[in-house]
């Protein structure tokens, strides 16, 4: 789901950067490039999270309208993206009769249609709230601000401002920019609010697969922590 990419960007560099450019170029188009790209999604890459560092910087010319300068600059990033049918954890943002939204890993709002909720899952209008009632006397219910555990059923790209990137095989400008949309799936047993598994699973007839999703989900959270480690360990380089 995190993956380092190459890219290339023409990078204008203001003139109130251009004393910290011509004492450390590499550092500050790190710096210009992390406030440009990071927190940003990029087509087909994902939620880029990080400049790792940059490679090479090729000058360019002069603005003559205010003296800034341009730059080709290639550099490493490291990307995330949702893998189809993985699973990640949010909380609960709005609740609508026809859906929930959840954020979830600074990634846009995650979309979870009713359609995949569990069956027999009922809208009360009065509490704002689903409640899966699968037979007595279990009582499920999902609130605003639970915690929960989704698996991505869809993942799309659409279009967004553009960013200036250029193409590396073949030097011409491409816009990357994009909208990301993420759709969730609570369907499946041990999914949904983790409140569920955690006071109820004693009780539910399919808890006991509960302990195999537990564990890759920690996992997952342990190689996205060791992942971040390395990251700071690499960008000092």
């Amino acid at each position: 789901m995190f993956r380092s990419f190459e890219l290339d960007k023409m990078l204008y560099v203001h003139p109130t950067f251009l004393g910290c450019w011509y004492r450390d170029a590499y550092s500050t188009a790190r710096h210009l490039l992390q406030a440009q790209l990071v927190g940003h999604v990029l087509k087909d890459i994902g939620l880029v999270v990080i400049i790792v560092r940059v490679k090479n910087i090729i000058p360019g010319n002069f603005d003559p309208s205010d003296g800034g300068v341009f730059a080709r600059v290639r550099f490493i990033c490291y990307a995330f993206s949702p893998a189809l049918n993985s699973i990640l954890k949010g909380k609960v943002d709005s609740i609508h009769p026809d859906r929930l939204t959840v954020s979830c890993l600074g990634l846009p709002v995650v979309t979870i249609p009713r359609t995949l909720f569990p069956a027999e899952t009922v809208y009360h209008p009065e509490k704002k709230s689903f409640v899966w009632a699968k037979k007595a006397p279990l009582y499920f219910e999902i609130k605003q601000d639970d915690e929960v555990k989704f698996t991505v059923a869809e993942l799309t790209y659409d279009s967004g401002r553009p960013i200036a990137l250029l193409d590396i095989r073949t030097d011409q400008p491409k816009t990357e920019a994009a909208a990301m949309t993420v759709v969730g799936d609570i369907h499946s047993t041990s999914m949904g609010p983790t409140h569920w598994w955690s006071t109820n699973a004693s009780k539910s007839p399919q808890s006991p697969s509960l302990q195999d999703s537990v564990a890759l989900l920690n996992q997952n959270e342990i190689d996205f922590i060791s992942f971040m480690q390395k990251l700071r360990v690499q960008s000092r380089c």
